[in-house]
């Protein structure tokens, strides 16, 4: 079960491999398409289950993330099932996040270094780690 599934357009790849990284470097478990789909997978059910399962997401959120229907529709599953989304902009304003998206508050990294950007997403990466640890924590207790 993945701990957190990232959602991008395939143009913004190389960004979202960068933050796969960062994220499993830290103890997680994450769903990003391009690696987690096999050959003979039926990806829409595939990609569904990874958003079901997951207790994250992450929304790598440029314009052509916005524009693409399987992002609108990854976002649309992860708004319905209430799970801890983040935007992440970098290329545009947060205020220019589609619908109900842009009443979450988002990671800001526009015009920041790439250090500085790796940075936030080692500190989402922690923030999410540790809220893992106290679901296992109260899960044991229960």
């Amino acid at each position: 079960m993945p701990d957190c599934f990232i959602s991008y357009s395939s143009n913004d790849e190389c960004f979202a491999m960068a933050v796969r990284r960062d994220l499993t470097a830290h103890g997680l478990s994450v769903f990003m398409a391009k690696i987690s789909l096999k050959p003979g997978d039926r990806w829409a059910a595939k990609v569904l289950e990874a958003l079901k399962q997951s207790t994250w997401v992450i929304f790598l959120a440029s314009k052509s993330a916005c524009a693409s229907p399987y992002v609108q529709q990854e976002m649309g599953g992860a708004l319905i099932t209430q799970k801890r989304l983040i935007p992440v902009v970098w290329q545009m304003a947060p205020s220019y996040l589609p619908g109900w998206l842009n009443q979450i508050q988002a990671l800001d990294i526009r015009n920041q270094t790439p250090a500085q950007i790796r940075a936030r997403i080692i500190d989402l990466a922690q923030r999410m780690k540790a809220t893992k640890k106290k679901g296992v924590l109260i899960g044991a207790a229960l």
